[in-house]
């Protein structure tokens, strides 16, 4: 999956106080603002749910949203701009629903999770956002790394982790992509449960999180 990291630069905070209050932007514009982007994310996340990812562009989505490809540019400058805010506001969302069943579980236990435990969740976690956010499935599965895909750099450090084995990195990718495909296969099921405790399994043993599954 390999995820970037970009370097450090220290840049000069000015101090908004001693910004004239005429060169701010009226509330009022900035609420139209996260309005039309609220727009532009939705109706992407409907093409996407509907139509798969590497189907959707910046066009349909400006029809979809109702407004001219111009005004689309304003906002986002391409379409992974919109994938990375979508990714963003479903990795909010799978750790709220993650949070959600961690308490549900934890009774009066203060102990670290097991590892089986920590992905029971998160699977328990992934499956409930599917059913209520569709083009999570296809997010999941997206293999064009050109695509900025914050969700699955979330799920990789979500996963339980046995230590620092030398190829931690590659393990932890391999269970990755286990582990959302199997979401994303189980979750079109009708009875997924056979399904889930492979992809259990698998994404264990990749992880070598234990050595008897």
């Amino acid at each position: 999956m390999g995820i970037g990291r970009k370097a450090d630069v220290t840049m000069p905070v000015p101090d908004r106080s001693a910004v004239d209050a005429s060169t701010r932007p009226p509330r009022r514009r900035q609420a139209r603002g996260e309005r039309r982007i609220d727009q532009i994310v939705d109706a992407a996340e409907e093409l996407i749910a509907d139509m798969g990812l590497q189907a959707v562009g910046m066009n349909a989505i400006a029809r979809h949203a109702g407004i001219s490809p111009g005004s689309l540019y304003q906002y986002f400058p391409e379409k992974g701009a919109i994938v990375e805010e979508l990714c963003r506001r479903l990795v909010g969302q799978l750790q709220h629903v993650a949070g959600r069943t961690s308490c549900a579980g934890s009774g009066s236990q203060r102990a670290l999770p097991r590892p089986e435990t920590t992905l029971d969740r998160l699977l328990e976690a992934a499956m409930l956002l599917a059913q209520e956010r569709p083009a999570l499935l296809s997010l999941l599965t997206a293999t064009d790394r050109r695509e900025p895909n914050l969700l699955l750099e979330a799920i990789s450090r979500s996963l339980p982790s046995n230590g620092a084995p030398a190829d931690e990195d590659v393990a932890r990718d391999l269970a990755t992509r286990i582990f959302c495909s199997g979401v994303s296969l189980a979750a079109r099921q009708a009875d997924p449960g056979a399904l889930l405790l492979r992809t259990r399994r698998a994404v264990l043993s990749s992880l070598r999180a234990i050595e008897d599954l």
